[in-house]
């Protein structure tokens, strides 16, 4: 079969955007080219190796903002041109893995993830430039025929943004490295983690929805018996893991008594699924996409209360039988034979109007 589908993604590889890209590829390798345009030098070592990487006009200079992402049409000029040179369809149909850079030509009729518009909202803060060039791609976006997202509570958000093409849930899938593993014991001895204390779990970077200093604040007032586990960018106070395998964070999440997840906002919640495909109960905040994800086999509090989250907890822990089980049924929706699945039978009903 002819590949149809050009896969485009732009960001940094080691996060969940582009390991979402990555995703698709693999459910459809039949129909779809992959492609990363490499915006930053140190950057073309780390693309996938299933993806074509595609460099830059421009030399690579500055930061997030260079003159590659700024400028993608003439920065990638030669590559969009040998997309449609006469050997090409037509009619193959672009896919933007995310949606925070500039799409290579006018047409309206492809395809783009958005995973959230937190910045445009104010949930997430960014500087003011690179605010400015968030809404100038998002508006054009915005008119898209095709919209992918991973919750219908980012669906909804879009609607009221103004977003007029057809919005599709495809929730981010579970990668095969989470699940179950017996004899905590074991696991804390192979991770260097105390044995004797309850051991809370938190996994995210600093991005300012992530809630860090709520974090911090539980380092303080949590008893002696508890430790939090950080995987991420370091917080003092905690036992701090960061640049892991999928391999060792199942174990890590195998190892912890449970998952705290504080973010203020999100467009899904990757960690939430992981802690629920483990068995690991959870206390996250009471926000909506987290109650779309669990379906409400968790415990939720308030964003801004440390002292709730400290004192829901241990009730967590002690009460996990209520749910857990539930929530690891809930985990088996967000499989990679399920994200196959959809994402197979969109492409197949988009291809079928061109």
């Amino acid at each position: 079969m002819e590949k149809k589908i050009n896969l485009v993604a732009y960001h940094v590889p080691n996060i969940a955007v582009y390991h979402y890209a990555v995703n698709i590829y693999k459910s459809s390798p039949d129909i779809v080219n992959f492609y990363t345009l490499i915006t930053r030098k140190n950057f073309y070592e780390k693309s996938s190796l299933e993806s074509v990487p595609i460099q830059g006009l421009f030399p690579y200079i500055g930061g997030n903002l260079n003159l590659n992402r700024l400028f993608p049409r003439l920065a990638f000029r030669n590559f969009y041109k040998s997309l449609h040179s006469a050997g090409n369809s037509p009619k193959q149909v672009m896919h933007y893995a995310a949606q925070y850079v500039m799409p290579l030509d006018n047409s309206l009729d492809n395809i783009v993830t958005v995973h959230d518009i937190m910045p445009l909202i104010g949930t997430s803060k960014v500087k003011p430039w690179e605010l400015r060039f968030i809404k100038r791609a998002v508006s054009i976006y915005s008119r898209f025929e095709y919209v992918l997202v991973d919750t219908e509570y980012v669906g909804k958000q879009l609607e009221d943004y103004g977003f007029t093409g057809n919005i599709r849930v495809i929730p981010y899938p579970l990668s095969e490295s989470f699940f179950p593993i017996e004899n905590k014991v074991s696991l804390r001895r192979e991770l260097g983690l105390p044995l004797e204390k309850k051991l809370v779990l938190s996994v995210s970077g600093f991005n300012s929805n992530k809630n860090i200093p709520l974090i911090k604040e539980l380092v303080h007032i949590l008893p002696d018996n508890y430790k939090i586990v950080r995987v991420g960018d370091a917080i003092n106070g905690c036992i701090n893991f960061s640049n892991i395998e999928n391999s060792v964070l199942n174990k890590i999440y195998n190892a912890c008594d449970v998952l705290i997840q504080p973010s203020t906002d999100e467009g899904f919640g990757g960690p939430v699924v992981e802690a629920m495909a483990t068995k690991l109960p959870m206390v996250v905040s009471d926000i909506e996409p987290f109650h779309e994800i669990t379906q409400g086999y968790s415990y939720f509090a308030d964003p801004q209360q440390a002292v709730l989250f400290a004192k829901l907890i241990p009730i967590a822990i002690q009460n996990s039988e209520n749910y857990i089980s539930k929530a690891f049924e809930r985990s088996k929706f967000f499989s990679f034979d399920n994200f196959k699945q959809r994402i197979r039978l969109y492409y197949s009903s988009i291809l079928g109007q061109v």
